[in-house]
C-alpha cells in the first residue's frame, strides 16, 4: 500500500494524539516498573537510555518454545544477536503459517521472555493473528492472560494485532472502541501499538490509543521505491511527534517475487541507512524469518547489509531528514534532483553541525554536484546507493 496523506487517515492521527500523549506519559511508569518504552519519536530502554530499534521478523519463536523446540528458538536468537539485531517480532497465536493456539502462546511466553533477555534482545509480541480461526476466543480474557504471563518483563512491547483488517482477522479488531477496551486490560507500563493496516484506500492507519504506531508500507514499484518510502514515514512521524515503526517492509528472499520479496542486499542496506537517517525504527523482514529459522545465503547477506547500513552513522546523533537539498536552501548540494539518481535525502543532527546525504538509486555514470565550500566524504555504500558526510569549510 502506498502512503498517501488521505484526509481520513490524517484526521484519525490528529484525533489520536490527545489519547497518545496520556498513554505515552503513563508508559514511563515508576522506576520499579520501568520497561522498554517510548520517548518522543523513539524508544528508550528500561534504564532510560535511547534504544535503537533494529528489529527482525521472527513469527514462529513462541511456537518453537511451545512445541518443545527451544533449541531452535535459541539458535535463531543467537543468530539475530550475532548479526546486530536488537529486537524480534513474534506472533502470540497463529493458524496459517503454523499452528499456535492462544493458550499455548500464553504458556510459552514467560520462557521466551527469559530467552530473549538472556541474549540481550527485546521482544515485540503481536497478540492477535489469524483470529477467524479461533472462534469463541475471549479477547478480554486473553489480553489479561498475556499481561499476567508478561509479568515484570522489561524488554517487551506489544502490538495488539497484525493487519487488523486482514481477511484472516476478526472484524472487531478494526473497531477503535473494541481496541481501546483491550488496551485498558494491559498495564500502562507496557508500550502498546494498536495494530497495523492491511489494504484499503487509506494508506496510513492509526488506531487511536496506542503509544507508538506500526505501519506496513507499500511494496509496489521499483526496488528503490522501497527505500525512498522511508522518508514518507519520517514526515508523518515528525509531524505528529511519536514513533512510527516500519514493521513489515519488503522482505528479503532467495529470489525476487515482485511486490513481496527482493534478493538484492543493496536495497536492504538502503533501508538501514534511511531508517537511521530518518529516525524511523525498522524491522527487517525475510522469508525464512517467518519461521524463525536462520535464513538462506541471500537473505543472510541482506540482513547483514541492513545492519551495516544502519551502523554507518554514529549512534549518538539525533538525526532528522531536512529539506536543505540545494544551493538555494543553504545545503551541500549544488542542484537537486540529479539526473541518474532516484532520490537524494539530507539529514542533519540535532545541533545542526553534522550533515549527511544519501543518494538512492544511483545509475552508473551519475554525478552529484556539490557546492563550493563543502568537504564531502563518502562513508560507504553498495551498488546503487551511497552515503556521504558533508562539512562546511570555515
Amino acid at each position: 500500500m502506498t502512503i498517501r496523506h488521505h484526509p481520513r487517515a490524517l484526521a484519525a492521527l490528529v484525533g489520536a494524539l490527545i489519547t497518545v500523549q496520556a498513554f505515552s506519559s503513563a508508559a514511563c511508569g515508576t522506576a520499579a516498573d520501568a520497561k522498554l518504552g517510548v520517548k518522543g519519536r523513539g524508544f528508550v530502554d528500561a534504564s532510560g537510555k535511547p534504544f535503537t530499534w533494529l528489529g527482525i521478523t521472527a513469527f514462529a519463536l513462541l511456537d518453537q518454545v511451545a512445541d518443545g523446540r527451544e533449541q531452535d528458538a535459541v539458535a535463531f536468537l543467537r543468530w539475530a544477536r550475532g548479526r546486530g539485531f536488537t529486537l524480534v517480532r513474534v506472533l502470540g497465536m497463529a493458524h496459517n503459517l503454523f499452528e499456535l493456539s492462544p493458550e499455548a502462546g500464553v504458556r510459552a511466553l514467560p520462557r521466551l521472555l527469559e530467552l530473549t533477555e538472556a541474549e540481550g534482545l527485546a521482544l515485540e509480541l503481536v497478540l492477535f493473528a489469524d483470529t477467524r480461526r479461533f472462534p469463541g476466543l475471549d479477547y478480554q480474557a486473553h489480553v489479561a492472560a498475556v499481561a499476567r504471563a508478561a509479568g515484570g518483563a522489561r524488554n517487551l512491547v506489544l502490538e495488539l494485532a497484525n493487519e487488523n483488517s486482514h481477511h484472516t482477522q476478526d472484524p472487531r479488531l478494526a473497531d477503535p472502541a473494541f481496541l481501546a477496551g483491550l488496551r485498558e486490560r494491559l498495564p500502562k507500563a507496557f508500550a502498546v501499538s494498536m495494530g497495523s493496516l492491511h489494504g484499503g484506500d487509506v494508506a496510513i492507519d492509526r488506531y487511536p490509543g496506542g503509544d507508538y504506531v506500526t505501519l506496513h508500507v507499500g511494496r509496489s514499484g521499483q526496488p528503490w521505491d522501497n527505500v525512498t518510502r522511508v522518508a514518507e514515514v519520517a514526515a508523518l512521524s515528525e509531524r505528529f511527534g511519536l514513533p512510527i515503526v516500519s514493521d513489515e517492509p519488503i522482505g528479503a528472499g532467495e529470489r525476487d517475487e515482485p511486490g513481496r520479496r527482493l534478493s538484492d542486499p543493496a536495497v536492504f542496506f538502503g533501508l538501514g541507512v534511511l531508517g537511521r537517517m530518518a529516525a524511523v525504527p525498522t524491522t527487517f523482514h525475510c522469508e525464512d524469518c517467518l519461521y524463525a529459522r536462520p535464513p538462506g545465503k541471500t537473505q543472510d547477506a541482506s540482513a547483514t547489509a541492513f545492519i551495516e547500513g544502519s551502523r554507518l552513522l554514529p549512534g549518538s546523533l539525533g538525526l532528522s531528514l531536512h529539506g536543505r537539498h540545494s544551493k538555494a536552501d543553504g545545503g551541500p548540494l549544488s542542484r537537486s534532483p540529479v539526473q541518474g539518481v532516484r532520490s537524494l535525502h539530507v539529514a542533519i543532527d540535532s545541533t545542526g553541525s553534522e550533515v549527511f546525504v544519501a543518494a538512492v538509486g544511483v545509475s552508473p555514470g551519475a554525478a552529484i554536484a556539490w557546492r563550493d565550500g563543502w568537504s564531502i566524504e563518502r562513508l560507504g555504500g553498495r551498488e546503487g546507493i551511497s552515503l556521504f558526510e558533508a562539512s562546511a569549510r570555515r
